[in-house]
């Protein structure tokens, strides 16, 4: 069948294989997967970069709000990765006409990992803020005694 054939006025019937369409389809989650990690070692770069401009900008370290952002960044790096991890050896399992697996425990085991670091993430990315510090503030109490009145009458 051509793609032309798309606009010819005969109604030619097209037959779609669903096994090898889904198989397709998770060669290219797989290629997703390598390109991503791609991804991820240029990211990896840009927060070394930041993170030594940073420290070289101020010439005396961080600050306590850059060192907080820089570990929320390095810390959803980390996840990402995590989560490739899992899904990189369960998008080539099912690439392969026979699977790379003859045990399904490990789809199981990569798929766990997979969700378990992206449901972290998402939790993460859901949380309330915590709570800022409060200075101490001193209260003032008098050395005087105060009396009570009674309001009843």
């Amino acid at each position: 069948m051509s793609p032309l054939s798309i606009f010819s006025a005969k109604k030619k019937q097209i037959s779609l294989d669903p096994n090898t369409l889904g198989i397709w389809s998770c060669r290219c989650w797989a290629v997703y997967v390598v390109l991503h990690f791609a991804h991820l070692i240029e990211d990896r770069k840009l927060l070394k970069q930041r993170h030594s401009s940073l420290r070289k900008a101020k010439g005396t370290g961080l600050t306590k709000e850059e060192k907080a952002e820089m570990q929320q960044r390095w810390d959803a790096f980390w996840s990402e990765v995590i989560i490739n991890l899992g899904y990189l050896p369960l998008t080539i399992h099912w690439s392969l006409e026979k699977g790379l697996f003859k045990n399904d425990l490990w789809v199981g085991v990569f798929g766990l990992i997979a969700s378990v670091a992206s449901f972290r993430t998402g939790w993460k990315a859901t949380a309330l803020p915590a709570p800022t510090e409060k200075k101490d503030e001193t209260v003032e109490t008098s050395s005087t005694s105060v009396s009570g009145y009674d309001l009843s009458s």
